[in-house]
């Protein structure tokens, strides 16, 4: 089996999931070839050069920005494609993409189309559109494709809402280098060297929250939420991103003497540590299609305590068993999750880290669910 993944960029968040999936397919006397569509994007610390491979391949093009979003055109893709003649064809990149609408306007004889999308309806900023002219534009695009890769169940609620149940329904979550977060956990019997190491205090909860500074990130709206919890001194909030919302969460953070260590952008070893050192993972997003670093977090062991916004949340965290799901939105949500998690004892947290870590190992295993991922798609092919 031939399969071509088309995506907007590489990202080093999903370097293990396509090494993982070409070694399988090869063993399987298949082949993955990924077409990335552009070489950078702001925002995104690396470019294509840092992240590619022998399976990857980079299309020439153009990108423009229109109110702040881009839009990608590569007149080759179609040709790409054809060449290297695929019996399925996985598009990862925007539907509002020329490209994406360049794939399926043409579609190769005998070829399954499958479109990724993780978007979800179930989020604090609006979402939908009022305009029926867009409505039906991503209606149309959505009906021709023979299935969708889904993560989990936002997800296909959202298809089933656009095109009703039009499709064949793929299951992919998002899938990480486990086995190197799994590690954490024996790193946590050093949690207080760690601590030490990166000047962070012994006597307070620590709650790490991966994330681009950004507003759709609910960092400046979860932390104007949690100034009046009782407690509040006793947590440490250690945010590891870069983004243009730095100064304002930092501005914040003094006015309402709040503890926030910023520490900008970190390599992979150093967030691993800071996975281990810390006591609760925290996602305040307000929209967040379904975040890597939650599962990452899950993999090493801690509670998570994440907002309603974000597409994963039903596949990981079983409410005041291995985490709390709150509204970012909402002051009162946000007190009566920080004011339990503020309130549990450390063996709490040792227990509710230890459901994290099982319900990945259930879900979220890369090397189990690539095998299933290729089992799924074998059904479809009609060459």
């Amino acid at each position: 089996m031939k399969v071509a993944i088309v995506t907007n960029i590489l990202t080093p968040y999903r370097a293990y999931f396509y090494k993982e999936l070409e070694h399988q397919l090869r063993i399987d006397s298949g082949e993955l070839k990924v077409f990335a569509l552009t070489d950078s994007l702001p925002l995104r610390g690396w470019n294509y050069g840092e992240l590619k491979q022998s399976f990857t391949e980079l299309i020439p093009g153009k990108k423009f920005y229109l109110r702040g979003e881009e839009y990608l055109i590569n007149l080759s893709i179609n040709k790409v494609l054809k060449k290297f003649n695929p019996d399925i064809i996985i598009v990862a990149g925007s539907w509002t993409y020329p490209t994406s609408w360049m794939i399926v306007r043409h579609k190769l004889k005998d070829v399954q189309y499958f479109f990724w999308t993780e978007s979800h309806n179930n989020r604090a900023t609006k979402v939908g559109t009022s305009n029926l002219i867009i409505l039906k534009l991503k209606q149309n695009f959505y009906k021709k494709f023979d299935g969708f890769c889904i993560p989990g169940k936002y997800a296909n609620e959202t298809i089933d809402d656009l095109i009703g149940k039009q499709g064949w329904r793929v299951f992919l979550p998002n899938l990480v280098d486990d086995k190197y977060y799994s590690k954490a956990i024996q790193l946590r019997s050093h949690k207080n060297e760690l601590r030490n190491t990166y000047k962070l205090p012994q006597d307070k909860y620590i709650f790490i929250c991966p994330a681009r500074l950004i507003e759709i990130k609910g960092i400046r709206v979860f932390l104007q939420n949690v100034v009046d919890c009782p407690n509040i001194k006793k947590a440490t909030f250690v945010i590891i991103g870069e983004g243009p919302d730095q100064k304002k969460i930092s501005d914040l953070s003094v006015k309402y003497h709040l503890d926030v260590r910023m520490l900008g952008y970190c390599k992979q070893d150093m967030v691993r540590d800071l996975y281990a050192l810390a006591d609760v993972f925290l996602l305040p997003s307000l929209q967040d299609p379904n975040p890597l670093a939650a599962i990452e977090a899950a993999f090493t062991g801690l509670p998570l305590l994440v907002s309603k916004y974000i597409g994963n949340a039903p596949e990981l965290v079983k409410n005041k068993i291995n985490g709390i799901i709150f509204d970012t939105v909402s002051k009162e949500s946000v007190s009566e999750a920080m004011n339990f998690i503020l309130n549990v004892d450390s063996a709490w947290l040792v227990k509710a880290g230890n459901s994290s870590h099982e319900i990945a190992m259930e879900g979220f295993q890369c090397e189990i669910e690539t095998s299933k991922l290729i089992q799924q798609l074998k059904r479809y092919i009609t060459k």
